[in-house]
């Protein structure tokens, strides 16, 4: 079901499009995505307001508070809402200026989700890179397509037009990152195109999930004037719901490119083929084809063609299959791995930004990352029961977050927890993906971005702020993790934010102390978080003990008498000694003070090892 809300600025042209609207209507049917009835709102919202350049965030905020309330009226993601704007500029969709196609911007940028469509679209100037056959009135006639990643490039335009505005000469908001290229997902399972999309919309790219024959063949065919995608992440078995030619295999790689020309293209850099691994007899013939056609090694034809199994263990796990993490770029002299062209993110150093003007990301930009974030909110507080759900929350957390970049620490934090906490429940709620889930670079990631935000803070509290603010993070995906029973993953957060609060205890609490315990505290710290972040850790640290203290048991029993110290010497071989005092309790072997210093040595750390080793039993009973 899709609704209809009409931007105008006067009741005439609002009258105009809402006929339009309903007149279309039947066209829209026969071409709507899926096979249910097309059934049109029985009366459009009509929002109409004259544009005041005084009052353009008043507006913005009266007609996006409408907009959301229409949103939580919808009964699932599968309905639509499509808004029809009676007119923009391409050259003013800038919400830093004060115009109407400003306030149209806003709304664009605070709701991704909804399908933007304009009844005239007159520039001021020559505007190439504009997707003027993707946004007019005529677009709604096309197989409905989801606007959320930005396939047609609307919100790259607002924001390479926000990213030229300057202030006296300087930027006003030069960390807005930008994904200049486009990456088709194209699989028959929803919930896999939309979280194949989500990888590569947040790896840099815009994204189009196809997950229906009619769209694939507008956007792939060789008359198609559309963009050509620089990536693709397409299932190798395919059998879309609306498919009308059974005659034709689409798990032919052969057949496929024939069917869709766009594939054979030299402007797409990546082909990557996500299967099963499923086999059927009589299918050998067409396997080799296939295993031809991937290419080996994986460079064919100038494309870059590598295959990924399914489950995979996550959005990093897809990236680290296919080794596009390790894809190298150099932009303005730094390097960039695992991310789309032109997409710089997390902003660059305080190096690179000297020429920024003010403090903060600009005020109309944190209105809207505001209205983002409010939304991520309702979701989380309706509870996230799909793939879509939670990479729809992802989505709007991730704008907000690029929106604000460093420049407003405080609600930046908020954004990229938020953003985390959605790609997290996205992974282990999708049965597409394996039990255990790739969670180090994730974690890596969130230590890379809490620095860069942490940037601007002062100098005296941007440590202390930049940990507090990775440990809130760690924390709240930590509690996915263990509602989600997902032990290990859980372990691992759990690891990484005894480090932080270690770390923290000792700025704060162990200046205080005396100065020769301050600096025992560390290692000690620092030596117990290594036992306890995994067992195979303990183990190899339980057999570094074991060797050193048997050789220096030995050691001293070669050597025990030393000057004109007394002793009593009994004749006790070392590993017994070891093993007597390290792993139990046992007597003193020998009087004398390097035996005795040994002796305490070997029951301290026996007795602590014991703690750590119960610990570690008494967590994996209480989990499994």
């Amino acid at each position: 079901m899709r609704h209809a809300i009409i931007l105008a600025q006067s009741r005439p042209t609002a009258t105009a499009l809402g006929a339009w609207w309903n007149l279309a209507g039947s066209n829209i049917a026969q071409t709507s995505r899926g096979d249910h009835d097309f059934q049109p709102c029985d009366e459009p919202l009509y929002l109409v307001c004259e544009q005041n350049s005084q009052k353009t965030i008043d507006t913005f905020r009266y007609l996006a508070t409408k907009i959301s309330l229409v949103i939580e009226e919808k009964t699932s993601l599968s309905d639509s809402i499509v808004v029809l704007v009676d007119h923009v500029d391409p050259a003013q969709l800038n919400p830093l200026e004060s115009n109407w196609s400003a306030l149209i911007a806003m709304l664009i940028l605070a709701f991704p989700d909804l399908d933007w469509y304009f009844g005239t679209i007159r520039s001021s100037s020559n505007e190439n890179g504009f997707p003027y056959n993707s946004c007019g009135l005529t677009a709604l006639l096309e197989p409905e397509k989801d606007s959320l990643f930005d396939y047609n490039g609307l919100r790259h335009w607002i924001r390479s037009r926000i990213a030229d505005t300057k202030e006296d000469g300087k930027p006003l908001a030069s960390h807005l990152p930008r994904r200049g290229k486009l990456a088709i997902a194209i699989d028959d399972e929803r919930a896999y195109a939309y979280l194949h999309a989500y990888a590569a919309y947040r790896f840099g790219f815009r994204a189009l999930p196809v997950t229906g024959e009619r769209i694939a063949d507008q956007w792939l065919s060789e008359k198609s004037d559309y963009e050509k995608p620089f990536l693709t992440l397409e299932d190798l078995f395919l059998n879309f719901p609306d498919r009308r030619d059974n005659s034709e295999s689409l798990s032919d790689l052969d057949d496929r490119d024939n069917r869709w020309k766009a594939l054979k293209s030299e402007e797409i850099g990546f082909r990557i083929f996500v299967t099963s691994g499923q086999r059927h007899s009589g299918d050998e013939q067409k396997r080799e084809r296939n295993r031809g056609h991937m290419g080996e090694p994986h460079i064919k034809c100038g494309q870059y063609r590598r295959r990924a199994l399914k489950p995979t263990g996550g959005i990093f796990d897809l990236w680290h299959q296919t080794k596009l993490n390790r894809k190298k770029r150099l932009h303005d002299g730094e390097l960039y791995i695992g991310v789309g062209p032109g997409y710089i993110w997390p902003p660059r150093g305080q190096r690179a930004i000297i020429g920024d003007t003010g403090h903060s990301a600009p005020g109309r930009l944190l209105t809207i990352s505001e209205y983002l974030l409010a939304r991520c909110d309702h979701i989380m507080k309706q509870g996230v029961h799909s793939v879509e759900e939670a990479v729809h929350g992802a989505v709007l957390a991730g704008n907000a977050l690029e929106l604000l970049g460093d420049r407003t620490p405080t609600t930046a934090i908020q954004a990229l927890r938020m953003k985390h906490q959605f790609e997290v429940l996205a992974e282990c709620q999708f049965s597409g993906i394996e039990y255990h889930l790739l969670v180090k670079p994730r974690l890596k990631e969130i230590r890379k971005e809490v620095r860069a935000i942490g940037r601007w803070f002062s100098r005296r509290k941007r440590k202390d702020a930049t940990l507090n603010a990775e440990m809130i993070i760690i924390n709240s995906i930590m509690g996915i993790f263990r509602e989600h029973n997902q032990f290990e993953e859980e372990l691992l957060c759990m690891a990484r934010a005894r480090h932080l609060n270690n770390t923290l205890w000792m700025r704060h609490r162990g200046r205080r102390l005396p100065f020769p315990w301050r600096y025992l505290f560390w290692p000690i710290m620092r030596y117990s978080e290594f036992l306890l972040s995994s067992l195979p850790r303990f183990i190899f640290g339980l057999t570094i003990w074991t060797v050193l203290l048997g050789a220096l048991f030995s050691l001293a029993d070669a050597h025990l008498e030393i000057g004109d110290v007394p002793t009593v010497h009994l004749d006790f071989h070392p590993v017994s000694a070891l093993l007597t005092t390290f792993f139990g309790v046992g007597s003193l072997i020998d009087t004398h003070p390097i035996w005795i210093m040994l002796t305490l040595i070997s029951v301290l750390g026996g007795f602590a090892h014991l703690g750590i080793f119960i610990s570690h039993l008494y967590s994996i009973v209480m989990r499994k």
